[in-house]
């Protein structure tokens, strides 16, 4: 006799919801992101750090499309507006309990980091605030993708660097604009989907203001750079060579790429943010090799 598991409608329908549309899945990827820094630059891991730092992004992106921060999402994902609303007091219930986390962790870390990371989720807050003369940080000029691509690549490489110690070398700072560049197309990846309510909503980003077909073959362009930097860096700069395992997350990418150049409406229906959160598996192949 078989057994097979098969989880009900409403399951499937809560976890597709998970992913879609929380803002939890986001300070996973973040925790995702340090770890392959932890990975490549052959630092232990700081738990309380990743804890801290995965309830920041779980804060900032909560309150951004819990409280509606984001007027353009009502155009660009009203399933996810709507999802936020009908779950208003579980919202409300994890922005408090990231708060909670996260402060219990900043009596653990050093000072520059806590610091640091206060910097970044300050920057994150003026983002999707309307604070800066009643308007947001990304409402400014094309600051939108530059904004995001170097709040993620900093607290990604610099924060556990500084809590470690390490430091601030060529190599780290190579490290740093890889992260960026990579965020920076995923970024422009879902520009491409958002551009409609961005138009709207009065943000200049650079889907709104260049042809689509333009801002992908960008993406190419930054894509191919990275493959063949890195490719480099292990055979001629002295990487190490678990940055060839990270380097397939770039190849994952430009398949997302490719995939929104046939459907651009795709970005709306595909948890594309999860292609970023790839630095976890040099992690455990570094794990798993310390085992055998």
């Amino acid at each position: 006799m078989k057994f097979a598991l098969h989880p009900s409608p409403r399951v499937r329908s809560a976890v597709r919801a998970f992913f879609a549309h929380d803002g939890v899945p986001v300070g996973l990827i973040a925790i995702a992101l340090m770890l392959g820094t932890y990975a490549l630059l052959g630092l232990p891991p700081s738990v309380p750090l990743l804890i801290a730092s995965g309830c920041g992004a779980v804060g900032v992106y909560q309150l951004d499309r819990g409280l509606g921060l984001s007027p353009e999402d009502r155009i660009n994902q009203p399933a996810r507006t709507r999802w936020m609303q009908a779950h208003r007091r579980y919202v409300v219930a994890t922005i408090v309990g990231a708060g909670a986390l996260g402060g219990l962790m900043l009596p653990l870390l050093r000072p520059e980091t806590v610091i640091g990371g206060a910097a970044l989720g300050a920057v994150g807050l003026l983002h999707v605030s309307p604070v800066v003369r009643g308007r947001r940080l990304k409402a400014w000029g094309t600051l939108k993708p530059i904004v995001v691509s170097g709040v993620w690549a900093a607290g990604a490489v610099l924060l556990p660097v500084l809590e470690a110690g390490y430091p601030v070398t060529a190599g780290v700072g190579a490290l740093g604009g890889y992260r960026f560049a990579l965020v920076l197309v995923n970024t422009l990846v879902a520009d491409v989907g958002d551009r409609v309510g961005d138009a709207q909503a009065g943000l200049r980003t650079w889907a709104t203001r260049w042809p689509v077909s333009m801002v992908l073959r960008g993406a190419y362009v930054v894509l191919g750079g990275i493959l063949i930097g890195g490719v480099g860096a292990v055979g001629w700069g002295g990487a190490p060579p678990l940055l060839l395992v990270d380097l397939v997350g770039v190849l994952l990418l430009g398949g997302v790429v490719r995939r929104v150049q046939a459907d651009r409406a795709w970005a709306h229906h595909m948890a594309v943010d999860a292609v970023i959160a790839w630095p976890l598996v040099p992690f455990l192949v570094m794990r798993v090799g310390e085992h055998l």
